[in-house]
């Protein structure tokens, strides 16, 4: 990797291997760009020494050798050699993914935005109305340098049993995660009983845009890399997470040519199509915001609070009873309103 010569060069672009392969199909079509500052150092006091406020600029963008753009953050060789062995067992067509280390690591911390109307930066604050949180590390490790992104860790456990034909037949399910299968010949059925993970996540001190968060869902497997470099105060630094990327089911567009479409004109999911290993849909199903009903944060909130533990989320449970019909009004939004038809006079 060579440096920047700064009397000749001031920006340098390098496209990466899944990069320089979309080019080759014509399919390269940038969209977005961001601004980094990962390889400056602003407080000298991090580097153990002293220096005036005037001598700071001089250093970063003068006295400061910079390096050209790193392209690739994985082993050519070894993503080669998973390509050729894709090849022998026999795939008519291979299909290339960005390998997750250029995806993740290349560009891990971007410049982000902040509430100009608050001293405070920006910061995470994360409630968990359902499920327990087992295990939290400050940092993520891998097969790439050890990054300081919090790690929330948090078991769920479903309960599979076979009941016979009379318990079959008497069964009553639990609540909303217990589920039932068509009975068999001999009357007998399978019972799977879960739980959910159910979290108010919002991040605080910054712009509060429609969307906010991006959602990826990784398969991880571990593999120990002998002789790798212990990072210190981190156990199992030497086993390494390979993080496969799973896809979600495109959903079908509902506005078409600036028309809503009747649920029967929707284009439905191909009949041919099978789910597979590859999509997060296979194992579980991610519901956000509108998408979970109001009735099971309501119930997850109630049973927090006979704990004696209350939490400041966006939801009006004041009313809440077995018999809880979920409604837009019961959640709060920047339009939602607590006001009936009850509370008006009768014109």
């Amino acid at each position: 990797m060579s440096f920047f010569n700064k009397k000749e060069e001031v920006i340098h672009f390098k496209l990466t291997p899944y990069g320089r392969y979309l080019l080759s199909l014509g399919k390269m079509k940038p969209k977005y760009y961001a601004f980094f500052d990962d390889n400056i150092l602003y407080a000298p006091e991090h580097a153990n020494f002293e220096e005036k406020q005037n001598d700071t600029e001089p250093r970063i963008q003068d006295d400061t050798p910079y390096s050209h753009a790193q392209h690739a953050y994985s082993s050519v060789e070894k993503n080669l050699n998973s390509l050729k062995r894709n090849c022998r067992t026999g795939y008519d067509e291979i299909s290339r993914e960005q390998h997750s280390a250029d995806k993740i690591y290349s560009l891990s911390a971007p410049i982000g935005n902040a509430d100009t109307a608050t001293e405070f930066a920006p910061a995470w604050q994360a409630q968990l109305l359902r499920s327990e949180l087992k295990r939290f590390k400050t940092v993520m490790t891998g097969s790439f340098p050890t990054m300081k992104i919090p790690q929330i860790e948090i078991d769920v456990t479903y309960n599979i049993k076979i009941l016979d034909k009379s318990a079959a037949s008497a069964y009553v399910p639990k609540d909303s995660m217990s589920y039932i299968s068509n009975t068999f010949p001999d009357g007998s059925a399978v019972v799977v009983e879960g739980d959910m993970v159910l979290a108010d996540i919002i991040e605080k001190n910054t712009d509060y845009l429609k969307e906010n968060f991006e959602i990826e869902v990784f398969e991880i497997e571990k593999e120990i890399t002998s002789g790798s470099v212990h990072t210190p105060g981190v156990p199992d630094s030497r086993k390494r997470e390979i993080l496969i990327p799973l896809s979600f089911l495109k959903q079908p567009e509902r506005i078409v040519d600036d028309f809503l479409l009747d649920d029967d004109e929707v284009e439905k999911i191909d009949p041919l199509f099978q789910l597979d290993e590859t999509y997060a849909d296979y194992f579980f199903n991610v519901n956000v915001d509108e998408q979970i009903s109001p009735d099971e944060v309501c119930k997850s909130i109630t049973r927090l609070e006979r704990k004696n533990v209350y939490l400041d989320v966006g939801y009006n449970c004041q009313d809440f009873t077995t018999d809880y019909k979920p409604t837009t009004s019961n959640y709060s939004t920047t339009y939602s309103t607590d006001i009936t038809e009850d509370d008006s006079d009768q014109c």
